[in-house]
């Protein structure tokens, strides 16, 4: 079974004091709308550095992209960091769908039906 991630990225900050703000590294989603996957990084995202330094696989001068899974297993589920960081975007992206395939343990279970039955 292939596992599907939706990844988003959050809204440009705006507004009177946005010059303060960071954008987020994208998160993941499963196709159900549960969290799966979030990237963290002292520097902000923009898409011009997403494909000029954090896009290139050639390690560059900004801060290490920290994986944060969502682990599923535990009611609520928490988030779990993972042990290495990386200087890609790619890289990362292509580790924590790795991480999610070897631990099937941490994605959630498929919802069951519950019907009502009435005597």
């Amino acid at each position: 079974m292939t596992l599907k991630l939706v990844w988003r990225v959050s809204a440009e900050p705006t507004g009177r004091y946005h010059s303060f703000d960071k954008r987020q590294l994208p998160f993941a989603y499963y196709a159900t709308g549960e969290p799966a996957v979030m990237l963290l990084c002292a520097d902000g995202y923009s898409a011009k550095e997403a494909l000029t330094r954090m896009g290139s696989p050639v390690p560059d001068n900004h801060a290490p992209i920290h994986i944060h899974v969502a682990d599923h297993s535990q009611n609520p589920w928490q988030w779990r960091q993972a042990k290495y960081t990386y200087q890609s975007l790619q890289a990362a992206k292509a580790a924590a769908l790795i991480l999610l395939q070897k631990h099937p343990e941490l994605q959630p279970k498929p919802a069951t039906s519950t019907e009502i039955v009435k005597p």
